[in-house]
């Protein structure tokens, strides 16, 4: 069983590290354990195989014996921990909890009648995965908009969603929205109007984020959406948090819980975070499809990088305007923000 508790992020280089804090094994000689963590022969990007040894005289009772692992230095069993039962003798584990690319720190443990007795420190970087920003296991389809700009889609229960961000430059009929490139500009338009993401017309960062978009655009009757396509709606997107609470998208697999935000961030790109949110253990992100990036909101305090999505949602009558999705969160969020505010958009196949 691993237990999962707070832990800081140390973000290092790709490589394996061996560290000991002694490189002799452990000895408690209040109750004469001798414990040993073994060195780390194999690993990846999310897991490790970690094993040790626990020796003792037949009179010490162990109680259980296991592995402890941290981001910090000095791992306890009061972080991440997983049991290898109890009594004496050698033992081995694979974790699978490690995120890409991290500093962790391994060492054995052994609980007896008296206390809790630790072994020698191992340290590693895990490696490096693939940047995924679509899930690699499902079939994305494509969608174009009337100025040649290509989007992956992604069907969701009946739904059928753009898995990208949209990033036209052009209502429907051809009329350009016009472009803003600069903050002070923006927060005094009272009219529609687009921008790039950190106003960096960049190919490769307009395909990886998008555009911004003021509501004033979302409201102009030439439309932004490809044709057959629409604007998320309020409906939308309660449509999409149901189906996946009710099909195991979320974090209990249960049929009530709406920590689905996980399974519609990408499994890369995130700032770090802890306690199962979007920003913790990134490689479980994405199962939906949906593929969420964190490009933020434009207004007077806009978002930092690596932390929000925001999506503008449509409608002539609710309650909420928005959609976002945090870091530090499991929840996808609805709320209310201002007109002027620029935030992303995704379409929506019509029916």
């Amino acid at each position: 069983m691993i237990r999962k508790h707070n832990c800081h992020f140390i973000l290092l280089c790709f490589g394996l590290i061996l560290l000991s804090c002694n490189d002799k094994t452990v000895i408690d000689k209040s109750t004469d354990l001798n414990i040993i963590t073994n060195p780390i022969i194999s690993y990846n990007d999310t897991s490790a195989i970690c094993g040790g040894e626990v020796q003792s005289g037949i009179e010490t009772l162990i109680l259980d014996k296991g592995i402890c692992w941290s981001r910090n230095p000095n791992p306890t069993f009061a972080n991440y921990h997983i049991t290898a039962g109890s009594g004496h003798g050698k033992f081995s584990r694979t974790i699978t909890v490690l995120d890409p690319n991290t500093q962790y720190y391994f060492r054995t443990y052994a609980i007896s009648s008296k206390d809790t007795t630790y072994g020698n420190i191992i340290g590693l970087i895990t490696k490096m995965s693939p940047q995924y920003i679509f899930n690699p296991k499902l079939k994305y389809g494509t969608v174009s908009d009337n100025e040649g700009n290509s989007y992956k889609t992604i069907q969701i229960g009946n739904q059928t969603w753009m898995a990208q961000n949209l990033r036209a430059t052009k209502y429907q009929n051809g009329d350009q929205i016009p472009l803003v490139s600069d903050i002070q500009t923006w927060l005094k338009s009272t009219t529609p109007c687009q921008a790039a993401y950190s106003f960096n017309e960049n190919g490769d960062s307009l395909s990886k984020y998008g555009r911004y978009y003021n509501w004033y655009v979302l409201a102009d009757k030439r439309k932004i959406a490809p044709s057959g396509w629409h604007v998320a709606s309020e409906n939308d997107w309660e449509i999409l948090s149901n189906y996946l609470t009710a099909n195991g998208y979320n974090l209990n697999e249960n049929a009530t819980d709406k920590d689905i935000a996980k399974a519609l961030a990408a499994q890369s790109g995130w700032k770090y975070s802890d306690n199962w949110s979007v920003g913790d253990l990134q490689f479980w992100n994405n199962k939906s499809g949906f593929s969420a990036l964190p490009a933020g909101i434009l207004n007077n305090q806009s978002s930092l990088p690596y932390e929000s999505a925001y999506w503008w949602s449509y409608s002539e009558i609710q309650n909420f305007n928005c959609r976002f999705l945090s870091y530090k969160s499991a929840i996808l969020t609805g709320t209310y923000v201002s007109q002027f505010c620029g935030l992303s958009v995704r379409c929506v196949k019509d029916e």
